[in-house]
């Protein structure tokens, strides 16, 4: 961990106190998030979970100085630190609430913040409290696949939906920056700004389930 003091602490968890890891956070110098990645792709998050000593106390230390965005990060094999709590997960007493805030964190506040549909976030909440439930690793891990990909049909929604308004508000501004008359419904403006073409070729990027947008 040469040059990674938060990760020394992380993974002396067992031993590290909440001063101890907060003293190094404050004393590493770092700009962007892959500052806060070691030469494995790991993050401080995916080395605390990787320990049998993971702790909460811990876990809102580093919370608090970054950003929930580091908790999407994958490393060099593919994963997020919320795969390794969940296959070191040693006791519901220590590991449920710390997975829940994880995933509250990463997913739920991310909808909050969309202001994504209420059928989301309920959807959502009921995979995640079937994680929470499951009673072994692999139940665990297959229940975390599924919470990703879930949240991962919601981000291709989002994007089509994103890309849907960009179009409509560029065909909105005529060429001498006024405004053409608003359209009466959905289906003439998508016609009209030319979402219609555009759709199936983004759709061959995103995969089938961005039709359901």
């Amino acid at each position: 961990f040469d040059g990674h003091p938060v990760h020394f602490q992380c993974y002396h968890a067992s031993e590290t106190t909440p001063q101890e890891l907060r003293h190094a956070i404050q004393s590493f110098e770092w700009e962007h998030e892959s500052d806060l990645v070691d030469s494995f792709g790991m993050t401080p998050f995916h080395i605390l979970f990787g320990s049998t000593n993971a702790r909460m106390d811990l876990l809102l230390v580093l919370l608090e100085a970054f950003s929930p965005k580091l908790l999407d990060w994958k490393d060099n094999y593919g994963k997020r630190a919320e795969e390794y709590l969940s296959n070191v997960w040693m006791d519901d007493e220590s590991a449920r609430p710390m997975m829940q805030l994880v995933l509250q964190k990463r997913l739920l506040d991310r909808l909050s913040i969309w202001g994504a549909h209420q059928t989301w976030r309920v959807e959502m909440e009921h995979k995640i409290h079937r994680l929470l439930d499951a009673d072994d690793k692999d139940s665990r891990n297959k229940h975390l696949r599924g919470v990703n990909g879930l949240m991962k049909r919601f981000q291709q929604i989002e994007l089509v939906a994103l890309l849907d308004l960009w179009l409509w508000k560029q065909k909105m501004e005529t060429e001498d920056g006024g405004l053409v008359p608003m359209l009466l419904d959905r289906a003439s403006y998508r016609a009209k700004c030319g979402f219609s073409f555009v759709r199936p070729i983004v759709f061959g990027f995103l995969g089938s389930d961005s039709i359901d947008y």
